[in-house]
């Protein structure tokens, strides 16, 4: 995914564009979503990234990526406590 080399660049808008289009074209594709929040975290922008996170676990086709969106989500409240 172009996402994730954007997000490694430090491109993080672009980051999240690409993945958003690329959960728009394939919904099933979760992995696109777990990007978009770390871009966002990334960015400090934890409310976003909490709401990304949140929608992963709601969905049942992302149960693999469970335990890193449990560790995302740590961060987002590390970050809250700790601005």
């Amino acid at each position: 995914m172009r996402c994730v080399g954007f997000y490694y660049a430090g491109n993080y808008d672009q980051a999240i564009a690409y993945c958003l289009r690329a959960a728009q074209l394939d919904p099933r594709l979760q992995e696109a979503r777990l990007w978009i929040a770390k871009a966002y975290l990334a960015q400090g922008d934890k409310d976003h990234a909490r709401a990304e996170l949140k929608r992963l676990l709601d969905n049942p086709a992302a149960k693999h990526l469970s335990e890193q969106v449990q560790q995302l989500l740590a961060q987002c409240n590390q970050r809250a406590n700790n601005p």
